[in-house]
């Protein structure tokens, strides 16, 4: 029985140096391991064939970034800054917290979305998708449209707004003349590129009475298909489903309008 004890006392003891041990180690750690880069969102969207911009590129560990990479033949780029970012909705894992600004020079031939790498010591991010509309004009969302008063109007359709939902419980809106029995349809371009919004849309027409007019989910983005019921004025709402806003909760809304 002694012998019994005596093993039992001994096998505790190097349980207790082990787990002491391995405690003792995981003290001496660093840290985690930092993670690789990533790019989050592209600010704007994008970018117009034969035309040079400058972009914005947000993600994380993404200061170290020494190129901004596209397939031969696709677009020049070259960084003109990178640092540290401001994180609106204290929530970096969503947002990012370093970005890079470059100038892109996207070649006139291209007719379809691209995308880009970004090159770092650490490694590179994951390719990310630059927006390319070549079909339909893109123009900026006209400031101030956050109420029907104040809409930003159509004149023609089809048509891409390039705009932003850049604060808290904001609105845009957007106005055009409909006829009964037209079809129309509006998508976002958002959420599935990496922006903040996550989007909402609504159909309004004069006198604020709302349109019912289901959407759809497309990948957290939202698509409005629906045959307009009257002749009259009609107003397309698009903001942020959970009523937060920023700079980097941008969009582009792509509104076609077909005939009878």
């Amino acid at each position: 029985m002694r012998n019994l004890a005596i093993c039992v006392v001994t096998a505790i003891c190097l349980l207790v140096l082990g787990l002491s041990s391995d405690a003792t180690g995981q003290g001496k750690k660093k840290g985690a391991a930092k993670t690789g880069p990533r790019t989050i969102v592209v600010l704007p969207l994008g970018i117009k064939p034969g035309t040079t911009e400058k972009l914005t590129i947000r993600g994380a560990n993404l200061e170290g970034a020494t190129a901004v990479r596209f397939d031969e033949g696709v677009a020049e780029a070259k960084i003109i800054s990178k640092g540290k970012a401001a994180v609106p909705d204290k929530n970096p894992d969503k947002v990012g917290d370093t970005q890079i600004v470059v100038e892109v020079t996207l070649s006139d031939k291209i007719t379809e979305n691209v995308s880009f790498t970004v090159v770092t010591p650490e490694g590179d991010a994951k390719p990310h998708p630059l927006l390319v509309e070549t079909k339909r004009p893109v123009i900026k969302e006209s400031e101030p449209n956050d109420s029907f008063r104040k809409a930003h109007e159509l004149k023609e359709t089809p048509v891409v707004l390039a705009g932003s939902i850049d604060r808290p419980k904001d609105v845009d809106v957007f106005a055009f003349r409909g006829k009964k029995g037209q079809r129309l349809r509006v998508e976002t371009q958002a959420y599935r590129y990496g922006s903040a919004l996550d989007p909402q849309l609504t159909l309004y027409r004069a006198g604020s009475l709302q349109v019912d007019a289901p959407t759809k989910s497309i990948s957290g983005d939202q698509l409005l298909d629906v045959e307009l019921p009257f002749d009259d004025e009609y107003f397309i709402v698009v903001n942020d489903a959970n009523d937060t806003g920023s700079a980097i909760h941008v969009y582009r809304l792509i509104v076609d309008v077909h005939p009878q």
